[in-house]
């Protein structure tokens, strides 16, 4: 074989597995997403539980008013004035209930220090953060002195359950097994069609192929720096944090995948694959 023609096959399987890499961590994502949203970690935890928590550390239940759960773009609105807001964080995945008091006639050192006296007598356990953690729910205190008074916010996040976890890990692996398949059969397919084809379904999958590895190196910086936020929806964050993106980036998988699924080009006119006939075996000689 000539070394131009090996070195372009060498730049093919180059590329094919590039492309196969890019799809399986798409995919990847994609199932380990759903798989976390099946286990029902996602959201907020209950207002209950927020508010017994927040009653057990301040020791006074807060006002509450009725409303919906407020879904937050890059930033989350005040409560205004209500003292129980229930949080769904879509950008960094931070689910949350925010159990707010305004106090008077004392200090944030006194209120903190008495609120984690009362959470440690009831069984809340601090972590490494300073969060404290019981029966799935961590308890976090923001706590400042504010007009006169004390400012005291109890901020209740879901705890990661073992279930979540397992699913994040299984539905990565099961998605890119399926992702890595498919565009092994896909280029496969890729190969039978002709320049113009080839050419116009080539350009989306170099678009998802640059995307997909750009965010793959964010996952990592973004792991690296801490692996505890977003967590087992880190798949759900990559998504979602750009949604434009996301859609780009899906629907020029799509359309790459409707090209290649077209009808591949005929093969040149009298091709056979199998022996010609008439032939002898090794030898190649005819018979008289």
């Amino acid at each position: 074989m000539p070394v131009c023609q090996a070195e372009a096959m060498r730049r093919v399987v180059t590329w094919a597995r590039t492309v196969g890499v890019a799809g399986a961590l798409l995919a990847g994502a994609l199932g380990s997403a759903a798989a976390v949203r099946l286990s029902g970690f996602p959201g907020p935890p209950a207002e209950a539980d927020a508010v017994a928590a927040a009653v057990t550390a301040i020791g006074q239940r807060p006002l509450d008013r009725p409303g919906p759960v407020v879904v937050c773009d890059f930033f989350c609105p005040e409560d205004d004035g209500d003292g129980v807001v229930s949080y769904d964080s879509a950008p960094d995945r931070t689910d949350v209930v925010t159990v707010t008091y305004e106090l008077s006639g004392t200090s944030a050192p006194a209120v903190e220090a008495r609120a984690r006296d009362r959470l440690a007598a009831a069984g809340w356990r601090a972590d490494r953060d300073g969060d404290l953690t019981r029966d799935g729910l961590a308890v976090g205190l923001q706590i400042a002195d504010a007009g006169g008074g004390v400012r005291a916010t109890v901020v209740a996040s879901k705890l990661t359950s073992p279930l979540a976890g397992v699913l994040a890990v299984a539905g990565f692996l099961l998605g890119a097994a399926l992702g890595g398949l498919l565009v092994r059969l896909a280029h496969r397919r890729f190969r039978r069609h002709g320049p113009a084809v080839s050419l116009v379904a080539g350009a989306p999958a170099v678009v998802v192929t640059a995307l997909t590895l750009g965010y793959a190196a964010m996952a990592v910086l973004m792991t690296a720096h801490d692996p505890r936020r977003p967590g087992v929806q880190l798949a759900e964050f990559l998504l979602t944090v750009f949604p434009s993106v996301s859609l780009a980036v899906g629907g020029a998988a799509l359309l790459a995948l409707a090209l290649v699924a077209l009808p591949p080009r005929p093969g040149p006119a009298g091709l056979r694959l199998g022996r010609p006939v008439g032939h002898t075996g090794g030898h190649g000689a005819a018979r008289s």
